[in-house]
């Protein structure tokens, strides 16, 4: 992919200074075609005068057809014509580069990847339908679930059922993700208030399950930025004092940076722009991971998830396969690739982004053993994390254990189990 990605850039690098020598030649041969009709247009008028036979010499048809001549020599001749030429020859062979680099990176047979069991058309369907939802495309999103709901039911609407109705999780995620576009889309245009009536309409359920104070500090930032834009330092320096009073242990250093920005951005325009983008930009980000999480929905689309990841594993898998094939030919064992896409794990090692490690592995630091189901890791009073068949192992009589990492003691009964 680095290889695709710089002849990608060499190939716009060339582009574009070929085709600004394009318009340098051309705007300089437009002129050599000017002064020609210029010319041209003046032995026009001369032939039409009673003078013109007595200060030339050679007859006026003989020089309008020398300046075209001479025009016609320039340009067969141009110095910048033969640059251009040349020019183009280098854009045609850094374009063979990328086509030969995009046929090395991209043209192979992977249809062998292609998993054992054969994939749930309904599965598939959902995924799409989700995807778009995700992507504020609703409209697009309804209509699929429209036509599939036909194929299912049959052509007639009238035997559509209410349990052969689209799936009600399908629906709620769709007015989950048009209130959060809403939010979104009116944070783009710096308006905080449609992000403050959702949270006041969602605040009560919300304690058991998110925090929120960040979300309100960061909101109170992004009005006292935008009083601050407007030149009301006044009412901007009032509204902290009053609204953020009660952020003023946990997010003192935040607050000193802000109030002491005033001095910096009240003054300098750019400046002050800049600080307002990177506010509402982290807004953004904080809204969109607490929007998710309160509604228990993922933050990204499965389908670019799994595009990232397939993006990721792809070309391992075919240097994998390309090896297998290779050993094959030389008469070795290749019995492992036979069926290899009916195993649980992958038979390569991939390196995943951390943002699509959603399944953490932990090794107990006491066993020296991966954490189950059936021995999940729990966690320590002092924040330290062991597995549960090995709290059993350092339990004393009295039913206390002591951390294997830290002098903390605590009772077996005050483990709680993670979930990872």
């Amino acid at each position: 992919m680095e290889e695709v990605e710089h002849l990608l850039n060499e190939l716009v690098k060339s582009l574009s200074s070929s085709l600004a020598l394009d318009e340098r030649v051309i705007d300089i041969m437009i002129q050599e075609v000017e002064d020609c009709v210029k010319e041209v247009k003046k032995l026009q008028k001369l032939a039409s005068s009673s003078i013109a036979d007595e200060k030339s010499k050679q007859p006026v048809s003989s020089k309008k057809r020398k300046a075209v001549e001479n025009l016609c020599k320039s340009f067969a001749e141009s110095t910048p014509l033969k640059i251009v030429q040349d020019s183009h020859k280098r854009v045609q062979l850094d374009l063979t580069k990328f086509g030969k680099a995009i046929d090395d990176n991209f043209s192979c047979d992977t249809s062998w990847i292609q998993d054992a069991t054969p994939p749930n058309a309904d599965d598939i369907h959902k995924a799409i339908v989700r995807h778009l939802t995700r992507k504020g495309q609703f409209e697009i999103a309804e209509k699929i679930l429209e036509e599939r709901n036909k194929i299912i039911n049959g052509s007639d609407e009238s035997k559509t059922t209410q349990g052969e109705a689209p799936e009600k999780e399908e629906i709620d995620q769709a007015d989950h993700f048009k209130i959060m576009y809403k939010v979104l889309n009116a944070l783009e245009k710096h308006d905080v208030a449609p992000m403050c009536t959702w949270l006041e309409q969602h605040k009560p359920d919300m304690k058991n399950v998110i925090r929120t104070n960040d979300l309100e500090f960061q909101i109170h930032c992004a009005k006292f930025i935008l009083l601050s834009k407007n030149g009301e330092f006044s009412k901007a320096v009032e509204y902290a004092r009053k609204e953020m009073a009660s952020f003023k242990e946990t997010k003192k250093r935040e607050i000193q940076q802000l109030l002491g920005g005033l001095v910096l951005l009240g003054s300098n325009k750019e400046k002050m722009e800049n600080s307002i983008q990177d506010i509402f930009s982290t807004l953004r980000e904080l809204f969109l991971v607490k929007f998710c999480k309160f509604h228990a929905i993922e933050k990204d689309s499965h389908v670019d998830v799994c595009l990232r990841a397939g993006e990721s594993i792809l070309p391992r898998l075919v240097k994998y396969f390309n090896f297998l094939v290779h050993a094959e030919q030389q008469g070795m064992n290749s019995e492992g690739f036979k069926g290899w896409n009916r195993l649980e794990e992958i038979p390569v090692d991939v390196c995943l982004s951390r943002d699509m490690q959603y399944h953490s592995v932990f090794m107990c630091p006491i066993s020296r053993e991966q954490t189950t189901l059936e021995n999940p890791p729990v966690l320590l009073n002092c924040g330290h994390v062991i597995a549960q068949s090995s709290t059993a192992k350092i339990a004393k009589p009295n039913k206390l254990i002591k951390c294997p990492t830290c002098p903390n003691i605590q009772s077996v009964e005050k483990v709680q189990v993670l979930h990872i």
